[in-house]
């Protein structure tokens, strides 16, 4: 639709409708309240241009099949990227992190990558995202999140073209965290988590907040981090989430879930992951008997940098490195009956 509409790098878009967009939050609610045809009003070197496009309501990415899994009368929208071929594949289940944004555009190379080495992956929008119903992450908590995960890895668990033998879950960061708490009874045959902890929520946005102002060279670190707890704990919404959300998560029983889980486990680290620290990952693999890796170079959002320094500087805009499929891969097939694609 930014296409249609003429909107070029370096161009500012205000407004959607009518509807101010000065975050990608607003721009998802302006998205969703559109109609067939959409207002967008941008800016280019101080001068106002306005364009009605048609809208576009899904990506036509190829390879992906678009589904939705139901749970308590919401639908929530899946994206399937198939494997070429017939019979029963093996399947990751991605569980996305803290951020609201689509899953249309995030971590592409990542998807391709793992779908090129044979394996089904499935991504899902969250409450209130995309084409996704419910109500906005923003008003939206942590433990539907979990039992709205857990309903994905049924329904993957379910298609006649994925092996329900070899389905894995790979959480991200906070999808790290929810992984383990899926264990109970469903059917995956592992897990992998990249960038997580099994620390309390608020004891580890702390050393986040600690980790990145040392780093930085902040005056007054401790400062900060106190100044970063107490609106955590007092604030009705952060990053995008509400405060039930993060009040959930902190209180989620995550080190004596990961304690729980009897199957293999992998945890990744990148080496310039300053979001997260490596000693965190560390203790997810002892708590789950699981495998604990370093990747070099990976920031936070699997970007790579060729120093700490770069990584601090271009956070997530780092080059693609497919070094995460890879490791991913490679374990997957050493844990099941998975064949190299």
């Amino acid at each position: 639709m930014a296409a249609a509409a003429g909107i070029a790098d370096g161009d500012t878009l205000v407004s959607v409708d009518d509807r101010p967009v000065r975050s990608p939050a607003e721009l998802q609610v302006a998205l969703r309240a559109a109609g067939d045809a959409i207002l967008m009003r941008f800016e280019r070197a101080g001068q106002a241009i306005e364009k009605r496009v048609a809208a576009v309501r899904a990506p036509t990415e190829d390879g992906v099949l678009y589904d939705a899994v139901a749970r308590d009368g919401v639908r929530l929208r899946t994206m399937l990227g198939r494997v070429a071929g017939a019979g029963r594949r093996p399947a990751v289940l991605f569980v996305q992190g803290l951020s609201v944004s689509t899953m249309d555009f995030a971590f592409l190379d990542l998807f391709a990558g793992l779908r090129d080495e044979g394996f089904v992956t499935m991504r899902v929008e969250k409450r209130g995202v995309g084409d996704s119903e419910g109500e906005a992450p923003d008003r939206g908590d942590f433990l539907s999140e979990v039992d709205d995960a857990r309903a994905a890895l049924d329904a993957l668990t379910r298609y006649d073209f994925v092996d329900p033998e070899a389905v894995f879950v790979l959480g991200h960061s906070v999808g790290g965290m929810i992984a383990p708490l899926l264990d109970a009874g469903h059917a995956a045959r592992g897990i992998v988590v990249y960038g997580s902890s099994a620390e309390p929520w608020f004891e580890c946005v702390e050393a986040g907040a600690r980790r990145q102002s040392t780093l930085r060279g902040d005056a007054d670190v401790e400062a900060l981090v106190l100044a970063s707890g107490a609106e955590l704990r007092t604030q009705l919404v952060i990053d995008g989430r509400s405060r039930t959300y993060h009040e959930q998560l902190h209180d989620a029983p995550i080190a004596d879930a990961w304690s729980r889980v009897n199957k293999p486990v992998l945890v990744l680290h990148g080496e310039y992951d300053w979001v997260v620290g490596a000693e965190e990952g560390q203790r997810i693999a002892a708590l789950a008997g699981g495998t604990f890796r370093t990747i070099p170079r990976l920031d936070h959002l699997w970007s790579a940098h060729d120093s700490l320094a770069a990584s601090l500087r271009d956070y997530g805009k780092g080059c693609p490195d497919l070094a995460i499929v890879r490791e991913t891969c490679a374990w997957m097939r050493s844990t099941s009956r998975v064949r190299s694609a």
